[in-house]
């Protein structure tokens, strides 16, 4: 909810199974308006609303299976977020299970 407030790109890695679906799903609820607790300008505690971020991708950091850098696990992944209605937009982790 916080991140659909940020005016800088957010990044939702894929789960450690190598499975898209939590990162789509978060890339779905970023995208959309939110409110909840938080710090207004003056130190208060205020309902915060947020207009929802367009900058969020995914990240590709591999899995139990082993990496998913290569152009099979990407063409899978853009599948996933075209049908999740989604930005395409992907980064690839070099470390964890990619490394």
């Amino acid at each position: 909810e916080m991140s659909s407030g940020l005016s800088s790109a957010v990044g939702f890695k894929n789960g450690t199974d190598g499975g898209l679906t939590v990162a789509v799903n978060a890339m779905q609820s970023v995208s959309h308006p939110h409110r909840f607790l938080g710090i207004n300008k003056d130190g208060q505690v205020a309902v915060v609303r947020t207009k929802g971020n367009p900058y969020a991708h995914v990240v590709l950091r591999g899995g139990s299976a082993g990496p998913n850098y290569d152009s099979v696990h990407v063409a899978k992944a853009e599948e996933a977020l075209k049908k999740g209605g989604v930005s395409t937009n992907i980064m690839i982790d070099c470390s964890h299970a990619n490394s």
